[in-house]
């Protein structure tokens, strides 16, 4: 089989439609399947699942088991695809272009050194009703593992890669990321990815991201929005120095741009600390940010950001 598509879902029989109609719309001309892993959830997304499992054959609704959460979700969906090539689409998102799958697959067939392929989409705010345009100013391409390190720059929903190389860095993850900072799939994953490979990019909008207040990386749960940032950032961690210990390269540019980014990550866990009162991890995570400190330059920006917290001000850093 060329491609499966693999669909996590829970909860969501609101987007659910809208998510695999635009799956099945897609132009192809080859064979592929559509997996989905619904997982355990209390409102009608199964019912709508099992409904369109019934009616269209390329469509694999996964047994019922236990709730399993996000990731681990993620994990059992992809490890049953059976295509040479997968894709994602969240089921709260959706695709626009009816030949998203298809000019991804000639990509990957045309360019066998590259492990995925990723075009770019907008950004649906549930909370305001509005669309805006993904910024393209970071969309990398090649070699990209460096830059990775300093943010995830690819939304899953744009992205096709290799069935082969992701049970690979599935494989890296579970040995490597302790289970605790299970706290999103896509990004310890991407990042093995590409050190497997490179990203290839489409300069093409291919879906809608709703951005939920629900979701883990958007939650207005300060806590639960510190626990998850504070996971990327020890993933970031963890990579960057597997990386150096397998002799890899990091040039002066590619370091200043993932200090740049890890140090404003770092900031805005510091500032929902700071909101949620707790001052050891505050701390922690403000000492911690000196390690990624490029220059004078960012050591300045983290006393001036120390100054604001003493004297009670925010707006600091684009915070």
């Amino acid at each position: 089989m060329k491609l499966s598509v693999f669909v996590v879902t829970y909860n969501q029989e609101k987007y659910i439609r809208q998510c695999l109609d635009s799956i099945l719309m897609q132009e192809v001309d080859f064979d592929y399947e559509v997996v989905i892993g619904e997982d355990h959830g209390t409102d009608a997304t199964r019912a709508i699942c099992e409904e369109y499992a019934a009616k269209y054959p390329q469509v694999r609704l996964l047994p019922l088991i236990e709730n399993l959460g996000v990731v681990k979700n993620w994990l059992r969906t992809i490890s049953v695809c059976k295509g040479e090539y997968v894709a994602l689409c969240e089921g709260d998102d959706y695709w626009t272009d009816e030949n998203k799958l298809k000019e991804q697959v000639r990509f990957l067939d045309s360019n066998k050194d590259y492990s995925l392929v990723y075009g770019t989409s907008k950004l649906f705010y549930e909370a305001t009703g509005e669309y805006t345009d993904r910024s393209t100013a970071e969309c990398w391409q090649g070699d990209v593992f460096p830059y990775m390190l300093g943010n995830n720059f690819v939304l899953p929903l744009s992205a096709m890669f290799r069935k082969d190389d992701m049970m690979e860095a599935i494989t890296v993850m579970k040995e490597s990321v302790p289970e605790e900072h299970w706290k999103t799939a896509d990004y310890p994953l991407f990042l093995t990815l590409a050190r497997l490979g490179k990203f290839g990019y489409i300069p093409h909008s291919y879906g809608v991201y709703r951005v939920l207040a629900s979701s883990v990386s958007n939650t207005g749960d300060k806590k639960k929005n510190a626990e998850f940032r504070e996971s990327m950032l020890y993933i970031t961690d963890l990579f960057r120095k597997m990386y150096l210990q397998d002799g890899g390269k990091i040039s002066k540019e590619q370091k200043r741009y993932i200090c740049n980014k890890i140090i404003y990550r770092s900031l805005i866990v510091c500032e929902l600390y700071r909101e949620l009162k707790v001052k050891r991890k505050f701390y922690h995570r403000f000492f911690a940010s000196f390690r990624s400190t490029a220059n004078f330059t960012d050591i300045k920006t983290l006393l001036k950001y120390y100054l604001c917290y003493l004297f009670g001000k925010k707006t600091i850093y684009g915070i």
